[in-house]
């Protein structure tokens, strides 16, 4: 009868790797690595965030199919040309058993499955994408071989791990391709994203990059649009932007320390909390009190008056 050896980890050490997803998600590293989900678990959840999404701190951690990033995973793969294959599945909805086995299937193998039209809007982000940067100033960066390459390094005592997009190594900068929901234009895509850690994960790759190979890099976001006309733009973070994420990578850093020392994964306080509301909040409600008191002062009216009179019902005939 065979003896049921368990599987050993790969352990990798500082240095660049071509690994495939299901090595760098299992955290090859010495010990429970940061990656940039789990700097912004630290951030903006709590520990027990952080403990809950990792793969190797979790003895009970399932990774979870949904069909939501499966647009921007086939995306990328196409981009790249690496990555997850793609199954197109000959299918109007993922109504019927047979998509929805077919679907089944194709996650069970660690494939992206997509419906006909699906993949047909796929295609024509990828057409749409390569047309706007071949007319870019940087030109088209995702056409190199350097694609989906992962980082191990180590830094204050903390092991890290990062699988970069793209590697331009001649112009030392880094690439990261994302779909987005809405437009791609540069300063409305950094405000949301600055709300999902932009500025933490542009902070953690490009310490990475510094630590294996030496020197100064820098980090580029391509933003694309889902929707036609599939707008895409490239943007760098401001430095004192990039000052604030690297802020919060080392705070992030030093609670992954003491988590790891005290093997203690905290989640929220265990006391009735009463935050305060933000700026905005107050300055917006006295700004109208402001406008309706100008109102007054200047029509002899209040501002119900003018409300009564505009939004009343016609009268009955």
């Amino acid at each position: 009868m065979p003896l049921d050896i368990p599987k050993m980890r790969q352990v990798l050490l500082h240095g660049e790797y071509d690994i495939s997803d299901e090595v760098y998600f299992s955290d090859p590293c010495c010990t429970p690595s940061m990656s940039a989900s789990m700097a912004k678990d630290f951030t903006f959840g709590t520990p027990l965030h952080a403990w809950t999404n990792s793969s190797r701190l979790n003895p009970y951690y399932r990774t979870k199919n949904s069909t939501t990033f499966d647009i921007g995973d086939a995306f990328h793969s196409w981009m790249l040309s690496k990555g997850a294959e793609v199954d197109i599945i000959d299918a109007d909805d993922w109504r019927s058993a047979a998509a929805k086995e077919a679907r089944k299937v194709s996650y069970d193998m660690g494939r992206t499955p997509l419906l006909r039209d699906q993949a047909e809007r796929v295609e024509d982000m990828v057409t749409a994408a390569r047309i706007q940067l071949r007319a870019h100033s940087c030109g088209d960066p995702f056409i190199g071989t350097d694609a989906e390459i992962t980082l191990i390094w180590e830094r204050d005592g903390v092991w890290n791990r990062a699988k970069v997009d793209q590697i331009d190594r001649e112009n030392r900068v880094l690439y990261d391709l994302k779909t987005c929901a809405g437009y791609a234009e540069p300063a409305s895509w950094l405000q949301t994203n600055l709300k999902l850690g932009i500025d933490i994960r542009v902070a953690h790759y490009l310490d990475g990059a510094n630590a294996v190979f030496g020197g100064d890099w820098r980090y580029r976001v391509v933003p694309v649009e889902k929707e036609p006309p599939h707008g895409l733009s490239v943007l760098e973070l401001h430095p004192n932007t990039a000052v604030i994420g690297s802020k919060k990578l080392t705070r992030a850093r030093t609670m992954l320390n003491r988590c790891l020392e005290r093997n203690s994964w905290p989640g929220y306080p265990a006391e009735i909390c009463q935050p305060d509301h933000p700026p905005w909040f107050e300055s917006s409600w006295l700004e109208r009190e402001l406008a309706e008191a100008d109102l007054k002062s200047t029509t002899g009216k209040d501002i119900l008056d003018f409300a009564f009179q505009m939004q009343a019902p016609a009268p009955q005939q």
